[in-house]
């Protein structure tokens, strides 16, 4: 395991203090073009970061790697206290965030249907990269690991939660035809 300090997940520089929504199609674009730049060599930094490798085993390698990743989440500098609440830091976001593209890189690997897109329906992740292909709802990885995060560092989730996120879009994927409205 490195003690070097995790690296932020830094977005181009036009696009800080842009949110999803409310960027334009073209930043939305870039965002996405971007973040499939960066996604492989960020999961792999996720890896190394911990000393990790991939086995195979999907719930094996997440059921391990969650407890690492958990663990250092519930401490400094991923997570802070201030005023008696616990929250989690911009380091600690970077690290859910490479939680949730390793666990797109396995749903990708585990069905091949499933696609990166840029949500075009007025959702929650309207202009966000997702996995398309899913029947109701396509899922942002990188803003379910970080709400995966905040629940962990309130308490409210157990290391267990990367596998059983990982499961739920596996199940909602069985026999899923893909979406054409990405």
């Amino acid at each position: 395991m490195h003690m070097e300090e995790y690296p932020f997940l830094i977005p181009p520089s036009s696009l800080i203090g842009t949110k999803g929504r409310d960027r334009t199609k073209k930043q939305a674009k870039e965002y996405f073009d971007w973040l499939m730049s960066v996604r492989e060599e960020r999961v792999k930094g996720l890896l190394e970061y911990f000393g990790e490798c991939l086995t195979g085993d999907s719930k094996a390698d997440l059921l391990r790697i969650g407890s690492k990743v958990t663990d250092m989440l519930r401490h400094a500098p991923f997570c802070e206290y201030e005023d008696g609440k616990i929250s989690l830091t911009e380091r600690g976001a970077a690290l859910a965030a490479d939680m949730g593209l390793l666990i797109a890189a396995l749903i990708l690997r585990e069905r091949p249907h499933i696609t990166w897109g840029i949500e075009k329906r007025k959702l929650i992740t309207y202009n966000m990269p997702v996995l398309a292909g899913f029947p109701i709802m396509n899922p942002d990885p990188i803003r379910s690991g970080i709400a995966e995060a905040h629940s962990i560092v309130q308490g409210e989730q157990d290391s267990d939660c990367w596998w059983l996120l990982f499961d739920k879009w596996m199940e909602h994927t069985s026999g899923a035809v893909p979406s054409k409205d990405i």
